[in-house]
Formats: C-alpha cells, structure tokens, sequence
C-alpha cells in the first residue's frame, strides 16, 4: 500500500495514547499520537527514484490497474501481461513494487536509449542537410 510504500521513508520515535475522553464528544475508538522522523537511510534492492515515481503514479489513480496506469511508460505488452499488472495498487506491497521496478526498468532503459539514438540521428541528418524546420523539430525533443 501507499503507507507501506512510505514506512521505508520514516519511522515512528514516540508515541503515546489518548483516550476518548479527551474529546468532546468522545468517540468509539482508542487514538495515538505519533511523531514521524525521516530515516537517514532507506536503500531499496531496485532503482529508488523509479520506485517513487511509479509508487506516485499508480497511487493517483489508485482505482485502476497498474497495466492501465503504467502503459504509457512501459509499452511492451509483454510486462504488462504479468499478474502483477492486473493488480490495483492498495492491493501490493513494497516488495511487488520493487519487483514491478526491477522488471520495467530494464525496458525503460532500453527505450530512452533508443529515443536518444532516434533523436541525436535526427539531429545529425539536419544539420547535414541544413534543415532548418527538422533540426528545430529536433531540439524541441531534446
């Protein structure tokens, strides 16, 4: 769950109980107080900033499947026919995250590399050709 996904950031320092009667009206359930630190270190076994933007992402649209929410980012319809996709995201824990991470992540490489290749080709062609309009198609994608 997105609190899961959280917990690996912070941790609970002090804590301590209120009772009912402390509110007005008091209410059927026990409450606590708690004090949220940082952690200094948080070391994940995938690539930290995917996870946070994929965590991020499919919790924005926390009622769809992650083949939904993530199709746009991981094109291959082969990953995205694994089971963890057909999933919502309240329903995984940081360790299926970390496996969906290590899975895309390679592909996701793979894919901004072969843009970049596309794009500096593009580049080069233009300034061979002194193409004015596609060098400046070219730069915008940049």
């Amino acid at each position: 769950s997105y609190t899961e996904a959280k917990a690996i950031e912070m941790c609970i320092r002090d804590r301590f109980n209120v009772g009912p009667e402390n509110f007005n009206p008091p209410p059927k359930v026990n409450s606590a107080v708690i004090r949220l630190v940082r952690k200094t270190d948080t070391t994940l076994d995938c690539n930290e900033k995917l996870f946070r933007n994929i965590v991020k992402t499919t919790f924005s649209q926390r009622r769809k499947m992650l083949r939904n929410t993530l199709k746009s980012s991981v094109l291959d319809e082969t990953i995205l026919s694994d089971a963890y996709f057909n999933q919502r995201p309240e329903q995984l824990s940081v360790a299926d995250f970390v496996y969906i991470v290590n899975m895309v992540e390679p592909y996701i490489k793979s894919w901004k590399m072969n843009l970049e290749t596309k794009i500096n080709n593009d580049l080069k062609e233009a300034m061979k050709n002194k193409d004015q309009a596609a060098l400046r198609l070219s730069l915008i994608h940049i």
